[in-house]
């Protein structure tokens, strides 16, 4: 969802300036395509909304500042001849046929200042009118996705230092849980120190790159300290993506022409070796995870034996890397699953509880566990008539930071009178 919403926001902002900038003839056919791509932005992406409305915050100052311009115009414009009572103005001239077309003159002439800002407005108004109707079906679900967030969700609450690790994280991504404080404060003050240029800088360009940067950023902040936390890196992409476009913007303006496209070879150079290096640091064939436990459950689990995932946090991956496999359960005691672990999306019948364990006609199952979740909830554990087999002990670490090794262990189902004396036994001990 984020790499077509980042397509998305930078093609309906496009879409925007052309319909603002271009003449009556093609005007509709732009802002057609700015309510098609606004409508599937705000549908691919609750923050998406957020962009829309930096896009409806520079679309009114432009209609102001056009319209401010035109009345200044017309208010220091003098009056250059009156028209006689023929309709023209003394010195004009008819030429070629005009007297035999009479409908000629109206339409060469060009329309008032006034009707066109008229226009724009009435275009403007409609194509965002239509983009928060097309919304409205969905507007409901956001409402309740919203009501459910603010009692349980997994984000950390805003503060100076969520925002700069945020910050951090969208210049200068690690796949690491610690993040130095030095990084974050100067990711941070680099953000204002562009804004700020560009806000000198000035034109119509430079403010729609601000408008589509600061108002998203504020807007999620807002959010974070009214309603639910949304704080995170991510949620913060559709808005980095005009600090890229901020920072070509400064050095065509600032930077001569023979240095302009070098600073931009070392900037895209410099990218492309901060990407190459965090990829390095996910050191996916050390750290399989899901996959590593996928393959390792197929090499040694039978047909007849069940596969359980005792969290939902690792379920669907589980499902993916399982395919052709087996279909894994999810074990869930007791209790709902949390909406942000997917809860709506994993089928009643795709879980079982410790009495359907016990039913399950197989006698040893495959177990997988994740250490822990990222609200930090605590995985189920089985019934005592389960004993581990310990040899099929594994741990797979996951290539993300932000995840919990994967650990596969088998377990074979004991007679009762077997369990409960193992349970004595240990009891003894």
């Amino acid at each position: 969802m984020y790499s077509l919403g980042t397509a998305l926001v930078l093609f309906s902002t496009w879409m925007l300036s052309r319909a603002l900038d271009s003449p009556d003839t093609h005007r509709r056919m732009w802002w057609g395509g700015y309510v098609l791509s606004a409508t599937a932005l705000a549908y691919t992406h609750n923050v998406g909304l957020f962009s829309i409305m930096g896009q409806a915050a520079y679309c009114t100052g432009v209609l102001i500042v056009q319209w401010a311009a035109g009345y200044r115009k017309s208010r220091a414009a003098p009056i250059l001849s009156a028209p006689s009572s023929t309709g023209f103005a003394e010195g004009e001239h008819l030429e070629g046929n005009a007297l035999c077309d009479p409908w000629s003159r109206a339409s060469e002439a060009p329309a008032s200042p006034e009707s066109a800002d008229r226009s724009r407005v009435r275009l403007a108004a409609i194509a965002f009118v239509i983009v928060a109707v097309a919304y409205l079906p969905w507007a409901r679900v956001l409402f309740t996705q919203t009501t459910r967030a603010q009692v349980r969700y997994w984000t950390p609450k805003i503060s100076l230092r969520t925002v700069s690790t945020a910050c951090a994280g969208l210049i200068a991504p690690t796949n690491s849980a610690v993040r130095r404080s030095l990084t974050s404060a100067s990711a941070t003050l680099f953000l204002i120190a562009l804004i700020a240029l560009l806000a000198l800088t000035g034109g119509t360009g430079a403010w729609l790159l601000i408008a589509m940067t600061v108002i998203p950023a504020i807007s999620v902040f807002a959010v974070s300290l009214v309603s639910v936390p949304v704080c995170v890196d991510r949620y913060l992409l559709y808005a980095y993506m005009f600090v890229l476009c901020g920072v070509s913007h400064l050095c065509y303006v600032y930077v001569p022409g023979t240095c302009r496209t070098l600073t931009i070879g070392v900037l895209a150079f410099a990218s492309l070796c901060n990407h190459c290096y965090y990829w390095r640091s996910l050191k996916s064939a050390e750290r399989p995870g899901m996959a590593g436990a996928a393959h390792y459950v197929n090499d040694g689990r039978h047909s007849d034996e069940a596969v359980v995932v005792t969290h939902p946090t690792i379920y669907f991956s589980a499902r993916y890397y399982l395919r052709g496999i087996a279909e894994p359960l999810l074990f869930l005691p007791k209790g709902e699953i949390p909406h942000y672990m997917g809860g709506p999306a994993i089928p009643l019948s795709r879980t079982v509880d410790s009495e359907q364990l016990a039913c399950l006609p197989c006698k040893r199952i495959w177990l997988l566990e994740a250490a822990r979740a990222p609200d930090r909830s605590q995985s189920p554990t089985l019934a005592s008539d389960w004993l581990a087999v310990s040899h099929t002990r594994k741990q797979f670490p996951e290539s993300y930071f932000f995840l919990a090794p994967v650990s596969v262990t088998a377990f074979e189902r004991q007679p009762a009178g077997q369990a409960s004396q193992i349970a004595m036994s240990l009891f003894r001990l």
